[in-house]
């Protein structure tokens, strides 16, 4: 049930960097605090995610939390099943799994942190793969536009992970006036 390999994966033997503990923390903080909801949504987004069951949860709480609706292991499996996603998902006893995991949601936006920040490092890997194929498929590019495309590559990784989060109205409206 784990992410299908990458190319990085496959020609390096090696698996990217996730972190499961962090995730269920993070799964498991959402379903027993509400506000552990907004907190979350501030650091992550669902491909964020290494484990395809675990984007599948955040993607149904993030739905029910934009509706307005109550956030635990009954209206997510609900949620789940509307959707035909409920096995693919881990099923009611993962779902309960994650809440008996996770004793408090004190703790989301350091675990939340650490979710974004293997999600960045598999970005990484995934463009410094492409470089190297790249590199060997130069075919009739010159070096400088080689190192151009890799510059490119990798800026923007950094830019795709640079979310300030939630931004007061008044800071906005302030600006625009």
């Amino acid at each position: 049930m784990e992410a299908s390999p990458n190319f990085a994966q496959a020609v390096f033997d090696r698996t990217p960097p996730f972190s499961l503990e962090a995730e269920t923390a993070v799964l498991g903080g959402m379903l027993i605090d509400r506000e552990a909801v907004t907190r979350a949504v501030e650091h992550l987004n669902e491909a964020m995610f290494y484990r395809e069951a675990n984007r599948r949860l955040y993607r149904a709480m993030v739905r029910l939390y934009e509706r307005g609706d109550v956030i635990d292991v009954i209206t997510v499996s609900e949620e789940l099943k509307k959707t035909g996603e409920m096995e693919t998902a881990g099923g009611f006893d993962y779902l309960a799994a994650l809440v008996d995991a996770v004793p408090t949601a004190a703790n989301l936006e350091y675990h939340a942190r650490i979710v974004r920040d293997k999600a960045l490092l598999r970005r990484l890997v995934e463009q410094a793969t492409q470089i190297i194929r790249d590199v060997y498929d130069q075919g009739e590019r010159d070096v400088d536009e080689l190192l151009d495309q890799a510059e490119a590559r990798i800026f923007q990784v950094a830019e795709s992970h640079k979310r300030a989060g939630f931004v007061w109205v008044k800071e906005i409206l302030w600006s625009a006036f």
